[in-house]
């Protein structure tokens, strides 16, 4: 193992600090990680002008592109590049949920994951701080017992919830079934 010394911007170490914080790690374990993460699974040196030269980097990728069920799985890691771990973590728990009901197709979309019956939708993954934003059908009251991060969504079918920690989503997952159960009757 090399030690590396880097420079990183204000932002870009108030931005890791504090996703370091809320990973309970300090920000050079975590840069490390990063970095780790991204020479492993890119390859060569030469993938680095794949490299966003943006302040707030964002994937380019086309809506709608090639879908993926259960069987063949959606690695949200692979198809939203260049995102926080803990975000891509979150969105990869909401797909797994979601692959699991019968005929659900996911497939990448912007800064998010939609799905094929649409029933529940992966808004956005976050960038400046950990987490994911995301849209169920059904309004907030239609969720029995739903946990208070589950609000009024952008229209007047759906619950919307931004999910920051382990905790917010253990308590929104059980809403993905019963989102789809509202929109299609009981499984």
């Amino acid at each position: 193992m090399k030690i590396l010394t880097v420079t990183l911007p204000d932002k870009v170490f108030e931005s890791a600090s504090e996703e370091a914080q809320e990973q309970e790690i300090d920000v050079a374990s975590l840069c490390s990680g990063v970095l780790s993460d991204y020479f492993l699974n890119t390859g060569p040196a030469e993938n680095l002008s794949k490299i966003p030269r943006e302040s707030n980097p964002s994937p380019k990728i086309n809506s709608k592109t090639e879908a993926h069920d259960a069987k063949t799985g959606f690695n949200v890691a692979t198809e939203l590049v260049g995102f926080p771990l803990l975000s891509v973590r979150f969105a990869q728990q909401f797909v797994d949920e979601a692959l699991r009901l019968p005929g659900v197709r996911a497939f990448k979309d912007k800064r998010g994951v939609g799905f094929e019956p649409n029933f529940v939708y992966i808004e956005y993954v976050m960038t400046r701080r950990s987490g994911i934003a995301v849209s169920f059908f059904g309004e907030p009251n239609s969720h029995t017992n739903h946990p208070k991060i589950l609000g009024k969504g952008r229209g007047p079918s759906y619950s919307r919830a931004k999910i920051y920690s382990q905790e917010d989503m253990n308590s929104i997952l059980p809403h993905v079934r019963k989102a789809y159960e509202l929109k299609f009757g009981k499984i």
